[in-house]
């Protein structure tokens, strides 16, 4: 509906869409060859991290996408499927007909199968989807390095997952798995330049102007919401597209964006208050038994105004009151200078807290797309905790 509201070619932001628009960057482009080598290659495996939707799939499909005529990739899911099921996934997957799903016969069947592709010219790699390595899922991924260890299977393996994944690969049972590992990768999500641009290079793609469909503020409120992951920005991009041509709009605003995303369920990164501080215990609230110092009540009254002369350097001597009162009550001077300290603790950790306010905290409860997130978190723990099951 909305791509002849808006006179487009097609849909930039549909749902597989993912796949097909990748923001190029010095750090891409360098990896986008490394993962090529490891498809040319014969027995080399690589390992992709990064949480759902932030591009591990789009940057296999990025680096065959100049050598297709020479590569030939079977993707394979374990993340919810049947570890029995693993060698049929890839078989399907290369255009043969699955087995009965006995170990033997799979392998059997598998090896033919990449070996008349490499009699043909093309290089096969398994891109396998693995969100945790169970016992079960570990024999499998076993079998298969021990498969790519023939010398006339010139087999590759691409491991895509959480980031956790490093660390599983280091257990010792996995250790000839481990040490074919030629390549490590983690996915990031887009920054917010990268962010609008993923939005701009979409539009044109399908005849579209960003400049005359997007308001001002429109790459910078998505960026927000989805936190640079190009999955949930062709979520929210296509929903704000059909909500637009609905509402027979000229163009993408700011409120209609936030429209979208609050029918969604999405909060922006921030939106989220803190929860609210406990008030301060007033002075009478400390208790009574504070340990008191073996001194004279000069001492201490000495001490209480350690702070109260900064610019020289030296202890301001107490006034003729405070001293009357030191030796009046003791315990009551004493009491009443734990209290101020208490106080100035508390206003020092106020005003270290100042640069974090408005940054949202990790919510098990919060399922919102966003909602878990910590800006400086993103890197390593986005959508793992978010989206996940294992």
């Amino acid at each position: 509906m909305y791509v002849q509201h808006f006179n487009l070619n097609g849909r930039p932001f549909a749902a597989a869409g993912d796949h097909e628009f990748f923001v190029p960057n010095d750090a891409v482009d360098a990896t986008v060859k490394r993962v090529r080598d490891v498809l040319l290659g014969q027995g080399a495996v690589a390992v992709i991290s990064g949480g759902p939707g932030v591009g591990k799939s789009a940057l296999v499909d990025q680096a065959r996408a100049g050598i297709t005529d020479e590569t030939v990739v079977a993707w394979a899911d374990l993340r919810q499927s049947e570890p029995e099921s693993f060698f049929d996934q890839l078989l399907i997957s290369l255009g043969s007909e699955p087995t009965d799903g006995s170990g033997p016969l799979a392998t059997a069947r598998l090896r033919q199968v990449v070996q008349e592709h490499h009699a043909a010219g093309r290089e096969v790699t398994a891109a396998v989807d693995v969100s945790n390595v169970t016992a079960e899922r570990a024999k499998r991924l076993l079998r298969l390095a021990h498969l790519m260890s023939e010398a006339n299977v010139p087999l590759n393996l691409v491991l895509m997952g959480p980031h956790t994944l490093h660390k599983v690969l280091d257990v010792p049972g996995l250790i000839h798995l481990r040490q074919r590992v030629c390549l490590r990768h983690r996915v990031r999500p887009l920054s917010e330049a990268e962010t609008q641009a993923y939005i701009a290079d979409g539009l044109r793609a399908v005849g579209g102007d960003p400049d005359q469909l997007l308001g001002e503020e429109v790459p910078g409120l998505v960026f927000r919401y989805v936190a640079g992951v190009p999955r949930l920005v062709n979520t929210l991009m296509d929903a704000v597209l059909m909500e637009a041509a609905l509402q027979e709009l000229p163009r993408i605003t700011a409120d209609l964006t936030k429209q979208v995303a609050h029918g969604l369920g999405w909060r922006t990164l921030g939106g989220r208050a803190r929860p609210a501080k406990p008030a301060p215990a007033a002075a009478k609230a400390i208790p009574v038994a504070v340990p008191i110092k073996q001194a004279s009540p000069l001492e201490l009254a000495a001490e209480s105004s350690d702070s109260k002369n900064p610019k020289d350097g030296k202890v301001a001597m107490p006034s003729s009151s405070e001293m009357a009162a030191a030796k009046a009550n003791p315990l009551d001077f004493e009491k009443t200078d734990v209290a101020n300290k208490a106080e100035a603790e508390r206003k020092k950790i106020d005003l270290s807290d100042g640069g974090t306010a408005g940054v949202p905290e990790m919510d098990a409860n919060d399922t919102s797309a966003t909602g878990m997130l910590r800006l400086e978190d993103l890197d390593e723990r986005f959508a793992e905790s978010v989206f996940g099951n294992d």
